[in-house]
């Protein structure tokens, strides 16, 4: 069959339109550096990086929730080891008051302090990370304890912490519980209102009674145990969310991997894409200008 010379000339323009098509794309894949930029480019490519996408975007929420938790924990630490101190340097003013040598004088100047530590202990129960308190528990907008020292909510009733999801099928506790740590709960006989045990050493210091000081120190040894048993749980949910942290790390880093492995050109190829690209649109010019003169690949 003979080929015509319009049928040539033909092809010759086919070939420079397509070739002028591959050399934009080439351009936009170098410059861009992405391979995929619609789903039209590759459906089964696109798919899975909107998969890896969504999976990336998962992880960057449990990562927002562990470093959230990890805030409002290292709050909580610090105040329950300031609590720790509080209640040691206590322990020491009973002991140094039970003895029959102090004095009305001296006990009274003791329980001055007593107050003052006591109003410290407070305000460490209200210890806050951002607008949110550490230790609540119902509602975290609200102090747990008012100034005197009182919970404002039953905790009998709430004494579990605030948690929240910190993987996949996973939930981590990010607050302290001040139910557990300052608060008598029915549920532990043995537990003390840590504030009432202070203000009872101050009223037993005023009343210049021994007998009840020593009575007291009992109690402030339990309320020493509850707040060090709150701070070593406090311990081990930070050490979970480390772990949790790194999880979340490590998942989103793979998912960032292997979408831009899917979508993003490797530079050395790109780059020779549009090497050859550009010459084979040359190519093309070339070969329409031979068969139809200059003049119409002008107009084009």
């Amino acid at each position: 069959m003979r080929v015509t010379e319009s049928q040539l000339q033909s092809l010759a323009l086919r070939s420079l339109s397509d070739n002028r098509v591959r050399l934009l794309d080439a351009q936009e894949e170098a410059m861009t550096g992405r391979r995929i930029d619609s789903p039209s480019d590759d459906p089964t490519a696109s798919a899975r990086a909107r998969l890896l996408g969504a999976l990336q975007t998962e992880s960057e929420g449990y990562l927002s929730n562990v470093e959230y938790g990890e805030l409002r924990l290292q709050q909580a630490e610090i105040a329950l080891s300031e609590g720790t101190s509080i209640l040691v340097r206590v322990k020491e003013l009973a002991l140094a008051m039970a003895n029959e040598t102090m004095n009305a004088q001296q006990r009274a100047g003791t329980a001055t302090e007593v107050d003052e530590l006591r109003r410290s202990l407070v305000d460490l129960a209200g210890t806050k990370q951002g607008d949110e308190f550490v230790f609540a528990n119902v509602n975290s907008t609200s102090a747990p304890v008012d100034s005197n020292g009182n919970f404002t909510y039953d905790v009998d009733t709430f004494f579990d912490v605030r948690a929240v999801e910190i993987g996949p099928s996973a939930r981590g506790e990010i607050s302290a519980s001040g139910a557990h740590a300052f608060a008598q709960r029915a549920a532990n006989p043995n537990s003390v209102d840590v504030f009432q045990v202070l203000a009872d050493l101050s009223t037993a210091l005023n009343a210049n009674d021994p007998a009840a000081i020593r009575t007291e120190i009992d109690n402030i040894d339990q309320a020493h145990n509850q707040v060090v048993a709150e701070r070593s749980k406090v311990g081990i949910r930070l050490n979970r969310l480390s772990i949790a942290r790194d999880s979340a790390i490590q998942a989103r880093d793979l998912y960032v991997q292997l979408e831009s492995d899917l979508v993003d050109a490797d530079a050395s190829e790109a780059f020779t894409k549009l090497t050859l690209a550009d010459t084979a649109l040359q190519a093309s010019i070339a070969v329409a200008s031979r068969l139809q003169g200059t003049t119409l690949l002008n107009a084009l």
